[in-house]
């Protein structure tokens, strides 16, 4: 039970902080951007005008479709995942890495403009992405770890 908790609570910090501000940019305007921004566009025709989604992509597409698939198997399909537990580890760990590689960005960043003063700090909603994925991790492990202790106590 903790560990669906858990994995509920880490799924939920990853998704949200991709639609978080993952860096902060500029000295006297502060510009920040999002994992994932999504923001209105009409398309225009001769007799009718669409609304229709854009999507803006800075890492965050790849890391939100993980969490989505992963939040199918284990919340919405608990039956499933208990089949596919050898199969779910590799996803939490890619889940972990790819959020882990997105500060090194970053630090490449403020790298090339060492010597200016705009350079990229890290927001809210990356901080949240990483802290949540390493939820799920947590969970896994969790998950892992009972079903040993039971496996034993069933011998």
């Amino acid at each position: 039970m903790v560990a669906r908790r858990l994995l509920v609570a880490g799924l939920i910090a990853t998704i949200v902080g991709i639609f978080l501000p993952w860096s902060y940019r500029g000295d006297f305007v502060r510009v920040s951007e999002a994992g994932i921004r999504v923001f209105p566009v009409y398309l225009y025709s001769e007799h009718a005008r669409w609304l229709v989604p854009g999507i803006e992509d800075h890492g965050g597409v790849l890391i939100l479709i993980l969490s989505v698939a992963l939040a199918i198997v284990f919340v919405v399909l608990p039956k499933l995942a208990e089949r596919l537990r050898r199969w779910t580890a590799p996803g939490a760990a890619v889940l972990l890495l790819l959020s882990l590689l997105q500060p090194m960005y970053f630090i490449s960043e403020s790298a090339k403009r060492k010597a200016t003063t705009a350079t990229p700090s890290v927001g809210i909603g990356l901080l949240l992405v990483i802290l949540g994925s390493a939820l799920v991790m947590v969970a896994w492990w969790q998950v892992v770890l009972n079903s040993q202790i039971q496996y034993e106590l069933k011998r």
